[in-house]
């Protein structure tokens, strides 16, 4: 079985881009596959104000470096990583492309299908 991370835009998208990310995930569910989703990864934690990132924290929440961590680890414990439409346009998944061939992953791209 291939266990694929699913990356792609969520700041600044309606509701996170959930409905976008949850689609490709029972989409690859039905293919077979064990999927990571982004949005089912809990932030880093940690005391005090959050890391510094490209995108600021909301007031009680957390930034975009409270995600990336634990997600950059996720990727690497996949097979392969899929890229959701509008992939570009995002920081953060343009960052965990970059970590996947860095590390030699395999990445997909929605656009494909």
């Amino acid at each position: 079985m291939t266990r694929i991370y699913i990356a792609g835009p969520i700041t600044g998208r309606p509701d996170l881009n959930r409905a976008a990310f949850a689609a490709a995930a029972t989409q690859l569910r039905k293919l077979g596959h064990d999927v990571v989703n982004p949005h089912d990864i809990d932030p880093h934690q940690h005391d005090g104000d959050c890391p510094a990132s490209y995108a600021v924290a909301e007031p009680g929440g957390h930034g975009a470096a409270c995600y990336l961590r634990p997600c950059f680890v996720a990727l690497l414990g996949c097979d392969e990583v899929h890229m959701l439409h509008g992939w570009t346009a995002s920081t953060g998944a343009c960052r965990e492309r970059q970590v996947a061939g860095w590390a030699g992953i395999p990445v997909t791209y929605e656009e494909d299908e």
